[in-house]
């Protein structure tokens, strides 16, 4: 009977293990990005809490012990039926986590009589998968290895877009753009490393008259490099290069670097379309073989101008040498004023036709939680989670100044910015002072931000911290009016569509 339950303690030790798993997941499975979630959390505190009373049990009521563990066990798993919005995916990597940590878990608890600890779930489920990595890293291997070869055998046109800012939104753009000519596949949702690309590329049928849109991201020096080696591109965007990321790249000169080095896989026959407003981007321009197209209000190839914004979405006036669009989209902000002239200025070089292109633009739909709108009974429900980088926050500005209901923000701040958090939390905490009316802060950066608010004048009772968004959302209730618009620069809750 003991054998038994012991195997049945290992196995509830290992479910309950999947919450860290799963945290660790939402981080790219990087301890460094995922500690602070791993401990500060209501989970781990209970588990310190049952760890104190099973030890105790251990030392007093020793024949109690392995059932005292198994309650304790038992008492955390509702952590993993909560509903979360981004959940578990048990991917092939974590299943076989779970089975060294299974053995793990059944090892231990055949040798220690007071029953592991639940305090210690953590350390072991880190454990597990550091012995997992080996494996990992062959596995990883292999199938990068053979997305490479498909795409290199296929001879197909891979268009690469990287930037600090905006690469998914350009990238749907483009991929709508370009599917008016043009089979088209286009890297799902924000898929930007080498194994998260090479997992596209092996599910996708690929052809020699194919154009393959790959998004390529970057947290420090060579990232670009590498991926480009691995999967070589025909033509590029360039987006914008902000200080995000200065948590990993340190410095701005190094975040220039890594995105400029697509530059040096291009040859004269590709296109890379780049910001002529981006003063980061400059180097770009001297940079490589490649045709350089400018796209911006200070280009000399397309440029944007008259632009007007609105909640109802945005218009401006597109010139290409002697020719002028006039552009309309239901998409939000003169941030995607300059996306889609983007993706058009590249498309039109891979000789789509305008004229269709300038209709698909006036249907776009909006890129999920980035100056996503959706229209509630109240009012609007503006959903920027995804957008939390200066260049967003320009556009949230943008949007919001033009409207005349009363605006509540729900915000978390910048995130990823290293030495410069505090500032740029600040700033932002500046420009919502000039256009919010209610505003709801959460997590580290919320001192930074109501610093800001209150250099700007807002007064204190309009600025209020709360522990997380739900929280939000119920206060909230007492301030919203017909023709309020509630912005989230966090995840929206599931819920509050309803």
């Amino acid at each position: 009977m003991t054998e038994v339950s012991i195997v049945i303690l290992s196995a509830l030790s290992c479910f309950v293990s999947l919450y860290y798993i799963w945290l660790m997941q939402l981080n790219g499975y990087f301890f460094l990005r995922a500690y602070k979630s791993l401990i500060f959390n209501t989970f781990f505190l209970l588990s310190a809490l049952f760890s104190i009373a099973q030890l105790l049990i251990s030392l007093f009521w020793a024949k109690a012990a392995l059932y005292s563990a198994i309650i304790f066990c038992a008492a955390l798993t509702p952590f993993l039926f909560a509903k979360k919005k981004v959940p578990l995916i048990f991917t092939r990597r974590v299943i076989r986590w779970i089975l060294i940590l299974f053995v793990i878990y059944l090892s231990l608890n055949f040798f220690c009589d007071g029953y592991i600890l639940p305090i210690v779930f953590l350390p072991i489920t880190l454990f597990a998968n550091i012995l997992a990595m080996p494996i990992e890293q062959i596995v990883n291997a292999y199938y990068i290895k053979k997305a490479h070869n498909k795409l290199i055998n296929s001879k197909c046109t891979v268009i690469s877009i990287v930037g600090s800012y905006a690469k998914t939104s350009v990238k749907n753009i483009l991929k709508a753009f370009l599917s008016t000519k043009y089979k088209v596949e286009a890297s799902p949702n924000s898929f930007n490393t080498p194994l998260g690309l090479a997992k596209f590329i092996n599910s996708i049928d690929l052809t020699q008259d194919m154009l393959v849109i790959l998004e390529k991201g970057a947290k420090k020096v060579n990232d670009i490099k590498k991926l480009c080696k691995l999967y070589p591109p025909t033509h590029a965007i360039v987006t914008g290069i902000t200080g995000q990321h200065l948590s990993t790249f340190k410095t701005l000169s190094n975040i220039i670097k890594a995105k400029s080095e697509i530059m040096n896989f291009l040859s004269t026959e590709g296109f890379c379309v780049l910001n002529a407003d981006d003063i980061n981007s400059s180097g770009c321009f001297l940079k490589g073989d490649a045709k350089k197209i400018s796209v911006g209000k200070n280009s000399k190839d397309y440029a944007i101008s008259d632009v007007s914004v609105g909640i109802s979405g945005t218009s401006f006036l597109l010139t290409e040498n002697a020719n002028r669009y006039k552009v309309k989209t239901p998409l939000l902000s003169s941030i995607n004023a300059l996306n889609i002239s983007l993706a058009l200025a590249l498309a039109h070089k891979l000789n789509c036709d305008i004229d269709k292109m300038l209709n698909v633009a006036a249907f776009l739909p909006y890129v999920p939680h980035r100056l996503e709108l959706i229209v509630s009974h109240n009012g609007y429900i503006i959903d920027d989670s995804y957008n939390a980088n200066t260049e967003g926050v320009k556009g949230l500005t943008e949007v919001l100044s033009t409207y005349k209901g009363k605006k509540i923000i729900v915000s978390q701040g910048i995130v990823e910015l290293g030495v410069r958090a505090y500032e740029q939390n600040f700033i932002l905490g500046e420009k919502l002072s000039e256009i919010a009316d209610i505003c709801y802060l959460t997590g580290i950066n919320a001192d930074a931000i109501a610093d800001g608010l209150k250099k700007g004048k807002t007064e204190e009772h309009k600025i209020i911290k709360v522990n997380n968004i739900n929280e939000a959302v119920k206060d909230m209730q007492k301030y919203v009016s017909e023709n309020s618009v509630i912005v989230f620069q966090n995840d929206l809750p599931d819920n509050f569509k309803n």
